[in-house]
């Protein structure tokens, strides 16, 4: 029961994701390419 209540979290946490994933998804590339040192 527990593993199945974990798994409905980390679903439940990759749909906000998904949700998000736009903006965070820009934020991320643009610091990962600041970091590399890419425009």
């Amino acid at each position: 029961l527990r593993e199945v209540l974990r798994r409905k979290k980390v679903e439940a946490k990759l749909l906000t994701l998904d949700e998000e994933g736009d903006v965070m998804g820009v934020k991320v590339r643009k610091v990962w390419k600041w970091l590399l040192g890419f425009d």
